[in-house]
């Protein structure tokens, strides 16, 4: 009787223990680590519901849809207007990227969201020369790591 006690008291305190606990998405690493979502299965989409938990649906955006440095930054500065989305993993130099956006908000709107500011972001790259994209990224490139400008 004390074992079948003790083993039940154990599962209890383990239970307590892990629900006060953090607990990453379900096959969602932290954003330190690149490349969790197979990149082979976004197939012709940009983004992707790839997991839903709690409150939030987790995206991954793939950045190689974009053209250039000039889009991918100029895409994450938009998605920073938006109060839908929060960026969980600003790394540009990845092929692919995290936002999670609130129940509230269906998959429709949010994958509607991120192709539309996609093609606002490969429109104006389109529009703009090298040499503006360039004078542009000076000032707006945060994502560089070697800028030291302010």
């Amino acid at each position: 009787m004390r074992i079948v006690f003790l083993i039940l008291l154990s599962v209890m305190f383990m239970t307590a223990n892990s629900q006060s606990e953090y607990k990453a998405p379900v096959g969602i690493n932290p954003p330190a680590n690149s490349l969790v979502f197979n990149q082979k299965e976004f197939g012709d989409r940009f983004s992707v519901l790839f997991n839903s938990e709690d409150d939030y649906d987790y995206y991954a955006i793939d950045l190689t849809k974009l053209n250039d440095r000039f889009e991918r930054v100029y895409f994450m500065n938009l998605t920073y207007q938006d109060r839908r989305i929060v960026n969980l993993d600003p790394d540009v130099d990845k092929d692919q990227i995290w936002f999670k956006a609130f129940h509230q908000y269906s998959e429709t709107e949010i994958t509607c969201l991120f192709n539309d500011l996609k093609e606002k972001a490969t429109q104006d790259g389109n529009i703009m020369s090298s040499g503006e994209k360039s004078t542009w990224l000076t000032k707006n490139d945060k994502f560089n790591k070697t800028n030291k400008n302010d």
